[in-house]
């Protein structure tokens, strides 16, 4: 998620406004490959609101302090996949959604430094994978009502008609709750 420098090139082009030379208060800076900013800058820097479209095509629509995504935003990836939630220097930190496409399952929980930290994976079947970064940190496939075999720690599965192992033993668990929306 790096945006290229802005420093200005040939072909690169700047609109909006200016105080004493820097860019300061609204305005869209577009890069010569297409990429562009479009929001508020302070000193020169990228702040407050604002939209910004890399050069592989990927979006982020949201808060920006010190010229780094910061804040609550939605980052669109260019394959579908979206994370909606808070980042902090750049990176996605604090409590988010990430909606991965081609499992068609979603994580709800906490990031830090741009990586899963505590939250679950919900799936299309409304089965769940919860547990910690540790467990988390790969992306989920589509199991087709498989069961992944392994052995986890601080990890649960379960959907509405099977229960299965947590830390060694059987319990019933709740249907999981519908996929939960960050702004709320």
């Amino acid at each position: 998620m790096q945006e290229d420098e802005e420093e200005e090139k040939p072909g690169d082009k700047y609109e909006g406004e200016v105080k004493m030379g820097i860019r300061d208060g609204q305005g869209k800076y577009t890069w010569s490959n297409g990429s562009f900013y479009e929001g508020s800058y302070v000193e020169g820097k990228k702040h407050g609101e604002g939209k910004m479209k890399y050069p592989d095509g990927s979006v982020y629509v949201g808060d920006w302090k010190d010229d780094a995504m910061d804040g609550y935003g939605t980052y669109t990836y260019t394959s579908g996949d979206t994370y909606m939630g808070e980042f902090r220097d750049g990176k996605k930190h604090g409590k988010g959604n990430y909606l991965h496409i081609a499992s068609k399952s979603q994580y709800v929980g906490t990031f830090k430094e741009g990586n899963f930290d505590v939250g679950k994976w919900v799936l299309m079947d409304n089965t769940t994978y919860d547990g910690d970064s540790e467990v988390l940190k790969v992306s989920p496939k589509a199991y087709d009502g498989r069961v992944k075999v392994g052995e986890y720690e601080n990890f649960r599965v379960t959907n509405d008609y099977v229960t299965y192992p947590l830390h060694g033993h059987s319990e019933e668990l709740p249907t999981p709750p519908p996929p939960e929306d960050p702004a709320a």
